[in-house]
């Protein structure tokens, strides 16, 4: 019976292993965040993971260009709020490494204390010099941090400054995306459980 329950215990944590959420690897050094790998973005119900790290510049410098909406990763408003909620979510939040969202200046290229804004270009207006939107995750001292994308900036002006940032996103390639261990760990439980039931049967069976 002891044995049973130990693999029903396997189980179940496999189970609550491979559902739960796994928070991004922040990149940090001399306690300022630079980035991080492995940042669920979640649009339309379908969750993909990003590495992102927080830059200064152009935004013609950072996006090659910033002329086109091909220069971005992202193409809508809603997809560029949905990437600064999942830094807010994410990203910026304290922890042993940091005080990463009470403490906006640890960010890369903000040092200012009440306010880090990091900027998401996703779509280029064809206007007169040419214009960028912008959605962005602004993380304030204190609880009330927030998404906007009410913001446009022009390719060329350097917006290095102590309160704002550009995060540069990169999709995680397939291959590097770790798959979830639930379904192998489980099946070997199940087998192990098969062979338990096996085992008890025909001990029972000699016992008669």
């Amino acid at each position: 019976m002891k044995t049973l329950w130990i693999i029903v215990c396997l189980v179940a944590s496999c189970l609550a292993w491979g559902s739960a959420h796994a928070l991004p690897t922040l990149q940090v050094t001399n306690g300022i965040l630079t980035g991080a790998t492995g940042v669920e973005v979640t649009v339309n119900n379908v969750t993909t993971l990003y590495d992102v790290t927080f830059q200064g510049g152009t935004c013609a410098g950072l996006f090659s260009g910033c002329d086109s909406s091909n220069d971005f990763v992202f193409k809508t408003e809603g997809e560029a709020l949905a990437a600064s909620q999942a830094l807010l979510d994410q990203v910026f939040l304290d922890g042993a490494f940091g005080a990463f969202d009470s403490a906006p200046d640890t960010t890369a290229g903000c040092s200012d204390f009440v306010l880090c804004m990091v900027l998401t270009p996703y779509d280029f207006g064809l206007t007169v010099g040419g214009l960028a939107d912008v959605g962005f995750a602004q993380n304030l001292f204190g609880p009330l941090d927030d998404v906007s994308g009410l913001l446009i900036v022009s390719p060329s002006d350097d917006l290095t400054s102590e309160s704002f940032i550009y995060a540069v996103w990169s999709r995680v390639p397939i291959n590097n995306v770790p798959e979830a261990p639930s379904p192998a760990l489980v099946g070997a439980g199940l087998m192990a459980y098969a062979v338990f039931r096996r085992r008890s049967s025909s001990q029972r069976k000699r016992a008669r």
